[in-house]
């Protein structure tokens, strides 16, 4: 089951082949915290279910934090490196967020990825690793991850590789690195551990030096 807020996305997805090799559901609808469970179920999926996959480049977190009628074995999270990799952060809660809208860069969005690790932790999931592009993160439910810890040398996420900021007329700016950060930090965000709320910038220090070090190149 695929849903995603464009009509036109979905169409495209009915006509694919995949729609007619596979039994395979698409929706249209903007989803939100309130009405994610409802577009799940409605579609006739609950329980277990082997994969979830989590990217709307908004309330992602909150979204992963509402959805409760299915049990994936693995959830895949699209996370913001933008917002470093030292706390527990995502934006506020607005049900109507567009990223597009919410700040000219293109940047402010998501959450980090200890604010997934913590959200993981506590629905009873572990972060495996992430892709090298350091923009999709993996976890493995609890029950499930004996079988695979044991192959993994690094359950880690990396930070982002691509430069994706655009400028005030909406082009690539082409901002990398720690930059990225910077280009937000006045714009809210909420410890979700803590609960405290502030600004990105008035959270100090992002990265850890690991990650620090591999956005400048000096280590993989």
């Amino acid at each position: 089951m695929v849903i995603d807020g464009s009509p036109k996305n979905i169409e495209v997805a009915k006509r694919d082949a995949i729609s007619w090799r596979h039994d395979f559901t698409a929706v249209a609808s903007f989803v939100t915290a309130e009405n994610i469970n409802g577009l799940i179920s409605d579609a006739g999926f609950s329980g277990e279910i082997g994969i979830l996959s989590v990217d709307i480049d908004g309330n992602d977190y909150w979204l992963w934090k509402a959805i409760e009628c299915v049990n994936p074995h693995f959830v895949i999270v699209e996370y913001n490196s933008a917002f470093g990799d030292l706390h527990p952060l995502t934006i506020p809660y607005r049900p109507d967020f567009t990223r597009t809208e919410a700040h000219f860069s293109n940047l402010y969005w998501g959450a980090s990825i200890e604010g997934f690790c913590a959200l993981g932790r506590e629905r009873g999931y572990t972060l495996l690793g992430s892709n090298r592009a350091g923009s999709n993160a993996f976890f493995v439910r609890n029950d499930r991850l004996p079988r695979f810890s044991d192959r993994l040398d690094e359950m880690r996420a990396r930070p982002h590789r691509f430069r994706e900021s655009r400028d005030d007329f909406g082009q690539l700016s082409y901002v990398s690195g720690q930059d990225r950060s910077k280009a937000i930090a006045d714009q809210p965000v909420v410890d979700v551990v803590s609960g405290k709320t502030g600004t990105l910038g008035s959270f100090g220090e992002l990265y850890t030096p690991r990650w620090a070090a591999m956005l400048r190149g000096q280590v993989e």
